[in-house]
């Protein structure tokens, strides 16, 4: 029980590092309504991008310890996984807001944003590691996917004119 486990001490973990590079066209709608002498503003804003991404993800060396039966030891065998993938995506992001502005030129505003970045996030799917130093050989590998990466939140802000 337990073989073939580490809890992160004496066999570290994978720790993957991504590149994303890329370039597409961009667009941007919002709509407000305003009332009270337009002091009250409620706004809905929308962001749409269709990007051509160049993905690099990179473990960095690492080891596997494969098992030699001859003579019952494990032997630690050198490994590196990486990936480079040219993708189109789409990124979106969406915002619903209020914003309340005071006779002194101060300003009050709250909003709720969601941000869809889609296929950005490259990540193995299925990793082979080889059980015995007859496949040692081969090394471990990797079959890659991609993950969407999605953030939400709520925001506030006051700001002043002078």
């Amino acid at each position: 029980p337990g073989s073939g486990f580490t809890d992160g001490f004496l066999v570290r973990l994978l720790q993957y590092s991504q590149k994303t590079k890329g370039f597409g066209p961009t667009g941007i709608l919002e709509a407000n309504y305003k009332l009270f002498d337009e002091r009250l503003a409620f706004y809905l804003q929308g962001q749409i991008a269709f990007m051509t991404l160049n993905l690099e993800v990179n473990t960095g060396p690492f080891v596997t310890y494969v098992s030699d039966l001859t003579n019952d030891v494990n032997l630690a065998i050198p490994g590196h996984l990486s990936e480079d993938r040219n993708k189109s995506t789409w990124q979106n992001a969406a915002e619903l807001g209020v914003r309340l502005t005071l006779n002194n030129g101060l300003q009050l505003e709250a909003a709720y944003n969601i941000t869809g970045l889609l296929d950005v996030v490259l990540l193995p799917t299925d990793i082979q590691i080889p059980t015995n130093i007859l496949e040692a050989p081969q090394g471990t590998s990797a079959l890659y996917g991609t993950q969407d990466f999605v953030l939400d939140g709520w925001r506030a802000g006051i700001a002043y004119q002078f």
